[in-house]
């Protein structure tokens, strides 16, 4: 299966002719907008140590309103390892999970450190890997973390405002032609 790596050929043509700036985050980045701002959680200046091209997912902390989420990409275990030990705030209100619920991510130890209120996970139904993953679910329910599964609840909407986070499913009916 292909990682995605064989279209940045294209992808960096598509931004040269379209002079579209592009910004490399490292850990430590803040990009502000108003009131809200996005921190750069990883990868690390110099990249990842971990192997694969899913050590170096970024991780972006947002925060407005009083109210956080962390944004996790594809990381895995040892990666989230080196996020705790790198000493970063990712405690947040609510959790994208990590590689779309994965046994390999979402470790104990890392949804400790985050100990989001509820962790978001995307994944489509019946999916192949069988997303998340029932390791993944039995951490979050011993962690006392409800779970919002895209491929039950349809799009995920959190609205932030007055210091509180409302959470909506949005389950779309999708007619045949």
């Amino acid at each position: 299966m292909a990682d995605g790596t064989e279209l940045i050929p294209a992808l960096q043509e598509a931004v040269d002719e379209n002079h579209i700036s592009v910004a490399d985050l490292k850990a430590g980045d803040e990009v502000t907008a108003g009131d809200s701002s996005f921190t750069c959680v990883w990868p690390p200046a110099g990249g990842s140590t971990s192997d694969g091209t899913n050590g170096n997912c970024l991780v972006l902390k947002y925060i407005a309103d009083n109210s956080s989420f962390l944004f996790t990409g594809d990381i895995d275990a040892a990666t989230e390892q080196a996020i705790v030990e790198s000493g970063a705030d990712i405690a947040a209100d609510i959790l994208k999970l990590a590689h779309h619920g994965s046994k390999n991510s979402n470790s104990e130890i890392f949804l400790r450190a985050v100990a989001p209120k509820a962790a978001i996970v995307s994944a489509g139904i019946n999916n192949a890997f069988g997303h998340p993953s029932p390791e993944t679910v039995d951490r979050l329910n011993a962690l006392g973390i409800p779970m919002y599964l895209t491929a039950t609840c349809g799009a995920v909407t959190c609205e932030i405002g007055g210091g509180e986070i409302r959470i909506r499913k949005e389950i779309l009916e999708i007619q045949s032609p």
